[in-house]
């Protein structure tokens, strides 16, 4: 029968603050990765698109990669951040102090990480989905057998249509970066029909969030798998002492 192993060890650690000195450049690697992320599915999501289920299938998976690393990289601050809380425990303990306790871990450091990260991106995509509108097509330029028939006051009216030419809007500057960061999710809609990219861009300011976020989960999971990592140690202190044991009975 398989022995159980040791359970978690909670050693005691001090909270920080929420936001420290490291909070700047934690956000600013969210942003980057999440603009980096829209111009790597930018060069291969033609490809998903041109696969069918099969590209779908593809970019789902890539999706979840996206989110296990960015899980990771939370959960590897959280674990760090804990390591520094019980470091500042065991020398507050002592009666000493330690430079920059507001570094230890707090649950809500993630959070702000992903918040300020995303504040550049927040901006532009609400910006957006406010002003955007559905796009529209115009028939192009008037064939030239037609140019008689302009000044013909019969039909005129209804030929002067090609001329117009289509106002440019404020949105119209933006739609290019808020679709690159839409990019990993554009195989899901159907980029033909206006009224779904409609709903895709007014969305925007939520779909980009969702995949970052998951980086403030992994983070408070820290305690946890740290916990695990004092398990582990002692386990293995208790292997070594156990093979001890049984080479001097040996002897």
């Amino acid at each position: 029968m398989k022995k159980a192993g040791i359970s978690p060890i909670t050693k005691p650690f001090c909270k920080g603050t929420v936001i420290d000195d490291r909070t700047f450049k934690r956000s600013l690697k969210v942003l980057l990765m999440t603009v980096v992320f829209g111009i790597v599915f930018l060069l291969i999501g033609q490809v998903f698109v041109g696969l069918g289920i099969i590209g779908k299938t593809l970019n789902v998976l890539s999706l979840i990669a996206v989110a296990i690393y960015y899980y990771n990289d939370g959960l590897g601050a959280g674990v760090d951040d804990v390591a520094f809380g019980e470091i500042v425990f065991a020398q507050e303990e002592r009666g000493s102090s330690i430079d920059r306790r507001n570094r230890a871990y707090h649950p809500g450091k993630g959070w702000m990480a992903v918040f300020f990260g995303l504040i550049p991106l927040l901006l532009l995509t609400d910006i957006f989905a406010l002003t955007t509108q559905k796009q529209t097509y115009t028939l192009g330029v008037l064939p030239d057998w037609l140019e008689g028939y302009v000044y013909d006051t019969d039909i005129r009216l209804a030929l002067s249509y090609y001329h117009q030419v289509p106002k440019a809007h404020f949105s119209d500057a933006l739609r290019v970066p808020v679709r690159i960061l839409l990019m990993p999710y554009l195989p899901f809609f159907n980029i033909n029909d206006p009224s779904q990219m409609l709903i895709l861009e007014r969305l925007s300011p939520l779909v980009i969030s969702v995949i970052p976020t998951v980086y403030s989960f992994g983070y408070m999971q820290g305690p946890k798998v740290r916990a695990k990592v004092h398990a582990g140690i002692k386990e293995g202190v208790l292997k070594k002492k156990r093979k001890a044991r049984k080479e001097s009975k040996r002897r």
